[in-house]
């Protein structure tokens, strides 16, 4: 299973690739969750692959940038 959480815009969502869930979570209401995955600022994006964190990122990017993010995460193997 493939998840990128997210705290973003529709432009972002959009450079997610297909078959990959997305979830976004209030920060303020998931401690764990944000001390677990190192996520101290919004927007934040935590991918996860095959069920392991895979990578982190804080702070504003372009929609390309995530998508340049999200392909070395999620490409395939």
């Amino acid at each position: 299973m493939q998840v990128a959480v997210v705290t973003v815009g529709d432009e972002i969502l959009a450079a997610v690739p297909e078959g990959v869930a997305v979830a976004g979570v209030d920060g303020e209401d998931c401690f764990d969750f944000r001390l677990e995955y190192e996520v101290n600022a919004a927007p934040a994006v935590v991918c996860l692959r095959d069920g392991e964190h895979r990578l982190t990122e804080t702070g504003r990017r372009s929609p390309a940038a995530f998508a340049e993010l999200f392909d070395g995460v999620y490409a395939p193997s």
